[in-house]
């Protein structure tokens, strides 16, 4: 399977326009057509995907484009018309979820174009698009567009050849796939957007703001290239399991039982996000070490890898049951009827419930602070943070200010965790060690996590402080 990280530009031209003669090599003219596959309701391009099969010069490709933070992730495998390929299907479970696909639309595109060339480093291909919108052999509509999209080249690169473009005349572009402008889909939006005035209302959008953001990252944690993935996806569960718990007006057996099923999902996922935060920071204090001991740990990683490549296939194992499909149905449900019940209630009031409790956890902390102390503070800090994240659109600067101070409290736990994460692995493994050099470079490591964790116990008062200070204003 090919993968490219698509980061691109488009454009519009006026009538005429004719693309600069830039330095590099002429693309095209090029021929193809595209057939784009969907379910009826348009589940795929509702989670900002498309799956396409593309003919040129008599073969045919079959493309899948998922969403990747600000670009997207094509990936390309060869295959007949008639069906897509199984490991696409595979990565497609959660938005699908049963449904089958079809052809929706089909695009004929001529392309010509430049590879934009900088020395020897292939910066970026500028291409002008003339498309056709096809019903049978019929031409029903035609659009036009200038794509700059990335090869060898930068941010700065992209900017700067948009920039000469529009100097020339041309101006910012419909930035959707094109599938979504030929059936004038909307873009889904990676960032939450919808609000009420109404709270149960905004309860509901809130919880359509996160399914949409666990149904866009599930493909890519199922694929498991890239660990951000896996990380929003996580997070999306987590908000809706704090939103669930603070909206009383939810009826709460139903709420409970919603929660359970979120909390199971998690509970898979969590062992392989600690090994993808545990991995990098253990390689990264391995450059601490004298070159020869840290050859000496690196068994440690390659367990590590071990570890999560067997917690990886349980999750995906969940991934792929029944139970979690239901609980999706579920989630969408959701989005449009909540079971509610007649409260005297509000998010604003979970949250202060949250910021007490948190209060209350921080002035009972003994002194010193035992790890598992500061670990239960963490877990009500970010529970915190997320009930006041739910008010934060009608909040003010008051929520904002104590919401900044409130996430870096839980970043200060958050090091201070993974060095007791860290130490404890560490010396699980010095009781594996297979000489005296191997057992005094893992000592070392461990050091270096008794040295994190006296830090961060230094930092932690004053970060707390300003999380008091703020919460006493946000939440009177």
């Amino acid at each position: 399977m090919k993968s490219t990280l698509e980061r691109e530009i488009k454009l519009q031209a006026p009538a005429g326009f004719v693309l600069p003669q830039f330095p590099g090599t002429a693309i095209g003219p090029r021929r193809f057509t595209s057939t784009y596959v969907d379910t009826e309701d348009f589940r795929l391009a509702g989670a900002g995907i498309t799956l396409r099969r593309r003919v040129e010069n008599r073969r045919g490709v079959w493309q899948l484009k998922i969403p990747r933070d600000h670009a997207r992730l094509e990936l390309e495998e060869r295959g007949g018309p008639l069906r897509p390929p199984a490991s696409f299907l595979r990565l497609l479970v959660a938005p699908l979820r049963g449904s089958s696909v079809s052809p929706v639309a089909k695009l004929r595109t001529l392309r010509t174009g430049t590879t934009f060339m900088d020395g020897n480093r292939r910066v970026a291909e500028v291409v002008f698009d003339s498309v056709q919108v096809l019903k049978g052999l019929t031409v029903v509509n035609r659009f036009s567009e200038i794509e700059v999209e990335l090869l060898e080249g930068d941010e700065n690169d992209l900017n700067q050849l948009g920039s000469a473009l529009k100097a020339l005349g041309a101006h910012p572009g419909d930035e959707r796939p094109k599938l979504f402008q030929a059936l004038k889909i909307e873009v889904a939006h990676p960032e939450p957007e919808h609000r009420a005035d109404n709270e149960l209302a905004q309860i509901q959008g809130m919880i359509s703001d996160q399914f949409r953001l666990l149904i866009r990252h599930d493909p890519g944690t199922r694929l498991g290239d890239d660990p951000e993935d896996l990380h929003q996806h996580r997070v999306a569960i987590r908000k809706l399991r704090s939103l669930l718990a603070s909206a009383r007006m939810l009826e709460p057996e139903w709420s409970a039982s919603l929660r359970s099923e979120l909390e199971w999902i998690g509970d898979l996922m969590n062992p392989v996000r600690d090994m993808d935060v545990m991995i990098p920071y253990m390689r990264a204090d391995m450059q601490l070490l004298e070159p020869k001991d840290a050859a000496l740990v690196e068994l440690f990683i390659d367990k590590l890898r071990a570890d999560r490549e067997v917690a990886r296939l349980k999750m995906l194992k969940g991934l792929e049951s029944e139970r979690y499909l239901s609980l999706l149905n579920t989630l969408e449900s959701a989005t449009v009827s909540l079971v509610v019940r007649a409260v005297d209630d509000s998010l604003q009031d979970g949250a202060a419930r949250q910021f007490r409790k948190l209060k209350k956890a921080v002035k009972a902390l003994p002194e010193p602070a035992e790890d598992e102390d500061l670990h239960r503070v963490r877990r009500l800090a970010k529970k915190a943070r997320y009930t006041a994240d739910l008010v934060k659109p009608t909040g003010g600067e008051k929520v904002a200010k104590y919401l900044n101070h409130i996430k870096r409290v839980q970043e200060v736990l958050g090091d201070f965790q993974d060095a007791v994460v860290a130490e404890a692995s560490i010396k699980q493994f010095l009781t594996e060690a297979q000489s005296n050099r191997q057992a005094f470079a893992l000592g070392r490591l461990a050091e270096l996590q008794a040295g994190k964790k006296r830090r961060v116990r230094a930092e932690f008062p004053p970060a707390w402080r300003k999380v008091a200070k703020s919460g006493r204003k946000a939440w009177r």
